[in-house]
């Protein structure tokens, strides 16, 4: 799994991918599903998108309890077959 940080508008992939958008923070059963869909395609690169700090966070400009942060969520998601993180 390939890991890209920084903003969105700055990462170029030429790959046309399948990409799951989500915070992801404790990675729980639905998440598993989403992101096993979007590894399942295989016409595309499979890619998880999320946020840091949480947006309801970064909205409100309030500190926010997380249950994983981005390098324990990069962790448990690389052992789902993603292509890119």
């Amino acid at each position: 799994m390939i890991t890209l940080k920084g903003n969105y508008q700055q990462i170029h992939i030429k790959d046309a991918l399948t990409l799951a958008i989500g915070n992801f923070d404790g990675v729980h059963l639905g998440h598993q599903n989403i992101i096993q869909k979007a590894v399942s395609y295989t016409d595309t690169k499979s890619a998880a998108m999320t946020f840091s700090p949480h947006p309801v966070a970064f909205i409100t400009k309030q500190n926010r309890r997380i249950l994983m942060d981005v390098h324990d969520k990069e962790g448990f998601l690389s052992q789902l077959g993603l292509d890119y993180f």
